[in-house]
């Protein structure tokens, strides 16, 4: 019979990788105290620093604003091409409502 494979949540992850990077216990404690697996437990703390390196970086609130300044553009233009369709659809009905058809 195979074991049933286990599912953490974000923050039974979180707490796992703080203890893993507050190293007071060594590694082969916190993988029987937490029953996880050592390269799952590598992976975790690695993640968690790399997220808190992210969260220091200058870069990170860089590209929020270049993807903001992308999106205000991206909605501008949608608005233009908008009001140029309504504008080719009211001028299209001006012309077919003045013409007859013949069968």
């Amino acid at each position: 019979m195979s074991k049933k494979r286990s599912v953490y949540s974000p923050k039974r992850k979180t707490e796992i990788a703080i203890a893993a990077i507050k190293e007071c216990e060594t590694q082969s404690q916190l993988i029987s105290r937490y029953n996880i697996h050592a390269s799952q437990l590598k992976s975790w703390k690695q993640k968690a620093l790399l997220s808190i390196e992210r969260g220091f970086s200058k870069q990170t609130e860089k590209l929020a604003k270049q993807q903001a300044k992308l999106l205000s553009e991206l909605y501008e233009r949608i608005g233009h091409l908008h009001t140029q369709l309504n504008w080719l659809k009211k001028k299209h009905k001006i012309k077919c409502s003045g013409e007859t058809y013949d069968d």
